[in-house]
């Protein structure tokens, strides 16, 4: 069975007490933050570290060595605490940042790529989570990182650990870079054929580079009609109580923070909050640059920011529009008649929305295509459920390995000569 040790027997663990300020009279140097731990698992000289400044002392102490292995000591939630990356080269003028802890490995003790996947085990994480202490905001004391216990087989072994667990992962990252290009590449085909249907383009095969071009002229056979003519702005201020508060996130997807399913919550306050219909069309004026709308399933308010737009025309097709406004042509026509000083803060104001042309085949054109787009959009979200399960079984696969390798639960070669 393989010895287990503990960290601080094996490794000099220090926590950083260098922060991002920049202090007259210090020495300039770069800094490793908690970010470039979180998201890289190998910390390299060319990543854009951040200017600061450190004193003498802090850069004798935390300096950036190759073997060094950086983790995380502190997070939102105790089960994403303790993230780690391994550093391969000395890095001079590089230290550790603050929020962050060294373990500098005892050479004739811990192989430092070893002890980086020691500590991605699930036995290690499961240690550190239920060390942190803390309520709106979770973190590790030095002795709790110090006193974790990791695997120590022989150091032939680790590095042979190590060797196999480098080649293993690389194999399945690039099946999950794999995956998620195909999601990329589906989101990428729906959005292009929608984008054909909506500005009645013709369908060759692989449309996904096909440009947006413009809105306007029409295809043969379809009209084009200011929306003040079909649409009116709502100020519906008659909520009364608690009432279901609507985002653009809500009602169409949008934004990258939504989820499928509708989450909504309670507004604390209705004042001047907008009532909106199923059917009514809603456009964050503050974000429709970016393609912030969409027609309503649901009933309930949305903020003063918000404007609601309703149909007067039968023959309006809402489906076929929520698609055509969202559509990359119509986003850009919103943009070039939105209003504000700074690009990033742009509104689109109602005049201005309602002052728009839109094309308008006729009803039955709008609903042939409102369907073909929802059997598109079906089609997509049952293609990335698909591709989230295989996401998820690979990163099962990868966090199950580096367990079982680290742990002598796998016959690896070389460990054992």
């Amino acid at each position: 069975m393989t010895q287990l040790r503990r960290l601080k027997h094996v490794a000099d663990v220090r926590f950083s007490s260098v922060d991002k300020k920049t202090v007259d009279g210090q020495i300039d140097v770069k800094l490793c933050n908690y970010t470039d731990v979180y998201y890289n698992e190998r910390i390299l000289v060319d990543m854009p570290f951040m200017d600061a400044t450190a004193t003498p002392d802090q850069i004798a102490a935390y300096t950036l060595r190759g073997g060094d292995v950086l983790l995380t000591k502190d997070s939102e939630t105790a089960d994403d605490i303790g993230v780690s990356a391994y550093v391969p080269l000395d890095l001079p003028g590089v230290l550790c940042g603050y929020h962050l802890a060294i373990a500098r490995p005892h050479p004739s003790a811990i192989d430092g790529r070893y002890l980086r996947w020691a500590l991605v085990s699930t036995a290690s994480r499961q240690q550190l989570e239920l060390a942190a202490t803390g309520v709106t905001r979770f973190g590790l004391r030095q002795d709790a990182v110090g006193g974790m216990t990791i695997p120590a087989p022989p150091l032939h072994e680790q590095v042979a650990i190590a060797d196999y667990l480098d080649a293993e992962t690389t194999r399945i990252d690039g099946l999950l870079s794999a995956e998620r290009r195909r999601a990329g590449l589906s989101l990428e085909r729906v959005a292009a054929v929608t984008e054909a249907l909506v500005l009645g383009r013709e369908i060759h095969g692989d449309v996904v580079n096909q440009p947006a071009g413009p809105l306007i002229p029409p295809p043969s056979g379809w009209a084009v009609r200011r929306n003040k003519t079909f649409l009116r702005e709502v100020v519906d201020l008659s909520a009364i109580g608690d009432e279901e508060l609507l985002t653009v996130s809500h009602l169409s997807g949008i934004t990258p923070r939504s989820e499928k399913d509708v989450t909504m919550f309670l507004a604390e306050s209705n004042e001047r909050y907008k009532r909106v219909r199923s059917g009514d069309l809603v456009i964050n004026t503050m974000w429709a640059w970016m393609g912030a709308l969409g027609v309503s399933e649901y009933e309930g308010i949305v903020s003063p920011a918000y404007g609601v737009y309703r149909f007067t025309d039968p023959d309006m097709e809402p489906a076929y529009f929520d698609a055509l406004f969202r559509s990359r042509a119509c986003v850009a026509e919103m943009t070039r008649y939105s209003r504000g000083v700074w690009t990033s803060r742009l509104r689109l104001y109602p005049e201005s929305f309602l002052d728009l042309r839109s094309l308008a085949p006729h009803h039955a054109e709008q609903r042939r295509i409102a369907d073909a787009v929802s059997e598109l959009r079906a089609e997509r979200d049952r293609l990335i459920r698909v591709l989230a399960r295989s996401v998820d079984l690979l990163l099962e696969r990868r966090q199950a390995l580096i367990t079982a390798a680290v742990t002598g639960q796998l016959d690896i070669p070389g460990a054992a000569a």
